[in-house]
């Protein structure tokens, strides 16, 4: 039998679910970001011709420039 009760719970475990799932989404994303950016800043540091970097990132040239300049605005 549907009630008020189970349908309430049933939305809240939805809702947490879906929060668990987007947080994972969200997560990855940052962790590949973040993997590119090495790549793109160890790249640069070999002087690896920017093109190649950004076809091997799969981004223009100007995204690229823009990590490589971030980067060294931040102490690792």
């Amino acid at each position: 039998m549907w009630t008020k009760e189970l349908e309430m719970n049933t939305r809240i475990a939805d809702a947490y679910l879906g929060g668990i799932t987007v947080g994972e989404i969200r997560g990855e994303a940052r962790g590949i970001k973040m993997e590119k950016s090495k790549m793109i800043t160890r790249l640069n540091d070999q002087n690896i011709p920017l093109e190649v970097i950004s076809n091997a990132a799969e981004m223009s040239v100007s995204e690229v420039l823009e990590i490589i300049k971030s980067s060294k605005l931040t102490v690792n």
